[in-house]
Formats: structure tokens, sequence, C-alpha cells
């Protein structure tokens, strides 16, 4: 039953060819490629701040 369930799942985020609906300000819902973390300590504050770095195909590198 779960497998004739996720057949029938249509994502509202993608056309009928499985490309990204971009929006009328050139924005999108995408899912992100894994990458890796980083853990930044914070010294004064003795917390943590985690970094997940991701990447897709249309998000462009920051040299773009």
């Amino acid at each position: 039953m779960g497998i004739e369930l996720l057949e029938k799942y249509v994502d509202p985020h993608k056309d009928s060819k499985g490309n990204p609906i971009i929006d009328k300000e050139g924005g999108t819902i995408v899912q992100p490629n894994a990458g890796f973390v980083i853990v930044a300590n914070c010294t004064k504050t003795e917390s943590k701040v985690y970094l997940n770095m991701t990447s897709h195909e249309l998000v462009l590198d920051a040299s773009e």
C-alpha cells in the first residue's frame, strides 16, 4: 500500500516533467544535496553553532 501511495504522490513544487516551478520573483523550493557540517564554538558564551553546507544546481556559486 505504501508504494502505491508514493507512486500517486505529486510534488506541488515541480511541473509534470519533474522540473522545479519558478515563481514570478525567480524563487523556488529545492531539495539540497548533502554536503558537510562545520561546528563553530563560541568561547565567550560557550555555545556551538552548526553550519550545514549544501548545494543545488539552481543555486549559483558566490563568485558568479
